[in-house]
């Protein structure tokens, strides 16, 4: 039996077509895709560049604001630092009105002049009182800003009108603080029994030497000292009083335990030092002088 044989109709016709579309259309779409994909990373390196170049002047213009805050800074510093260092009332005429003294009350102004026959350089000072001279290694003070030397012990308390202070270089690299000569004007001593024989400050039962030479008496209250943290002062403390007013004198010199230190590191101050310094401190007592000019004997 002979089957029915059905014509072949080629499928290429309708097959091929289609599975060509599919290829082409996968094909275009994948390239369009890579060039989409290389453009979006080119725009994203683009940006990357531009945002790390933008970073790099950024960082560059901080550095260089940091610089010019730091240039400022070091200027603002170094000015004031001069006009400290010029404004520590060596010349002309010093108001103490500023002292931060709670006890000594109104105090003339301080009148500084060059006295003639004198070493160079030194200078007399008088509140219309008392005059004393300034010698050019010391300097002097109206109040504890003006006190340029920083030391553990400071070379006087914060109680003065004026502070002669050692400025001097001959103890550099050694364990000497500070050395100094304090000077107030004690109004809350009122009668000459008070002024000189009221205790220093700090201290109790302090009974003094006395004595009067014409018109005016004066007392000495030694030794005096003071230590703390390997440090310690030697000093005394004189009282003057004239014509109802009362001063108040006080020597001291400060230094460091030289034991404290590694062998080698400094020199240390010595007894012959001290006593170098001692007489530097005795002139200025020496030269302290009523409105007559006498000066005063003080007891040595």
């Amino acid at each position: 039996m002979i089957g029915r044989i059905r014509p072949f109709t080629p499928l290429m016709g309708s097959y091929m077509p289609f599975a060509a579309k599919p290829m082409v259309f996968g094909i275009g779409s994948s390239i369009a895709e890579r060039r989409n994909m290389s453009t979006a990373k080119a725009d994203d390196r683009s940006a990357y560049d531009m945002s790390s170049s933008l970073q790099c002047i950024i960082r560059g213009m901080s550095k260089v604001g940091v610089a010019i805050v730091f240039i400022i800074l070091i200027a603002v510093l170094a000015a004031g630092f001069f006009w400290l260092v010029n404004s520590g009332g060596q010349s002309g005429t010093i108001n103490p009105a500023n002292s931060s003294n709670t006890t000594s009350g109104t105090v003339p102004t301080l009148v500084l002049t060059p006295p003639t026959g004198t070493a160079s350089g030194t200078q007399s000072a008088s509140d219309g009182t008392v005059t004393f001279t300034v010698p050019s290694d010391f300097g002097l003070a109206t109040n504890q800003t003006q006190v340029l030397t920083r030391s553990y012990i400071p070379p006087c308390d914060a109680n003065f009108n004026y502070c002669l202070y050692y400025i001097g270089a001959a103890y550099q690299g050694t364990n000497f603080d500070s050395a100094g000569i304090r000077i107030q004007h004690r109004t809350d001593l009122t009668t000459q029994t008070a002024c000189l024989t009221a205790p220093p400050t700090g201290f109790s039962n302090f009974t003094p030497t006395s004595t009067t030479v014409g018109d005016y008496s004066v007392s000495e209250f030694t030794p005096l000292g003071d230590a703390g943290a390997g440090h310690y002062s030697t000093g005394t403390l004189y009282r003057l009083e004239y014509n109802g007013a009362c001063y108040e004198f006080e020597t001291r010199i400060g230094q460091s335990q030289f034991a404290n230190y590694p062998s080698g590191t400094i020199q240390q101050f010595t007894a012959t030092d001290q006593t170098g310094l001692q007489g530097k401190i005795q002139n200025i007592l020496d030269s302290i002088a009523l409105p007559s000019g006498e000066t005063i004997a003080f007891p040595q």
